[in-house]
């Protein structure tokens, strides 16, 4: 390769390292705020008044899904009550078509009981024929958190099965 072609090579690369460089601190807009109804309410706690306690909350499920990069908007209105899950299933929107339904046990033992006594693959009783949710879902457990996510494109499932099977939330120092 000729110098001016490594010469051009060299500014586009730099370029464009700019350009992301400008773009990575541009500053975010603030979210508008959101109205949820009173029982969302009493299940939801903004990220900065969430308990540092290393178990699953829905202020740490919706920061960890923006960090890869969605929006996490609760449903106000939705929860699910399935007679296989104690506590109700909260919903999410993710992106624009994605829908996340999380199941918060008090504590990881019992999700793990819970967690056992399923087929994992259709996230239902392995006796069950019924199909409780609307097409087969990617079933997630992590810690006190059980999770069933419908996605709209191979990507998206997947960055939010990465997003909840890295591990709990970690404890406050």
């Amino acid at each position: 390769m000729n110098p001016a072609h490594k010469r051009r090579r060299l500014l586009m690369v730099s370029a464009i390292a700019a350009v992301v460089a400008a773009a990575a601190c541009a500053p975010k807009e603030a979210p508008p705020p959101s109205v949820k109804s009173a029982s969302a309410e009493s299940l939801v706690a903004r990220v900065d008044t969430c308990p540092g306690d290393g178990l699953w909350r829905p202020c740490v499920l919706a920061e960890r899904v923006k960090r890869m990069g969605f929006d996490a908007k609760v449903i106000a209105t939705d929860t699910t009550r399935v007679p296989f899950l104690s506590p109700p299933g909260l919903h999410y929107q993710i992106g624009k078509a994605g829908l996340l339904i999380a199941f918060y046990f008090a504590d990881s033992a019992s999700a793990k009981k819970s967690w056992l006594a399923l087929d994992t693959t259709r996230l239902v009783p392995p006796t069950d024929t019924a199909m409780p949710w609307p097409s087969k879902p990617l079933a997630i457990r992590s810690g006190n958190l059980i999770a069933a996510f419908f996605g709209t494109s191979a990507t998206q499932i997947e960055r939010i099965g990465f997003a909840l099977r890295a591990g709990v939330p970690a404890r406050a120092r």
